[in-house]
């Protein structure tokens, strides 16, 4: 399976928000490396999850894709 911009402005997300959460936790930025770490360690299970969700065939998944949920209540197919 091809994967589109949906997958890759999902994981940009995914990695601002959990960056900002480190960021909370530590009380400063933690900076691009954290960035590089993040791919390093998480993109193969985040690419793993998102091919497993049903993010990847929603109209909201730029929105909320980041969550990689295999049900939702808010999943919209799209067309």
């Amino acid at each position: 399976m091809e994967i589109g911009n949906e997958f890759f402005l999902s994981e940009i997300k995914k990695i601002e928000i959990d960056k900002w959460e480190e960021g909370l936790r530590i009380h400063s930025d933690p900076g691009e490396q954290y960035v590089l770490e993040w791919v390093e360690r998480n993109a193969p299970w985040f690419r793993d999850a998102w091919e497993k969700s049903c993010c990847q065939y929603c109209n909201h998944c730029v929105a909320c894709g980041y969550s990689v949920k295999t049900e939702c209540g808010e999943f919209e197919q799209r067309e």
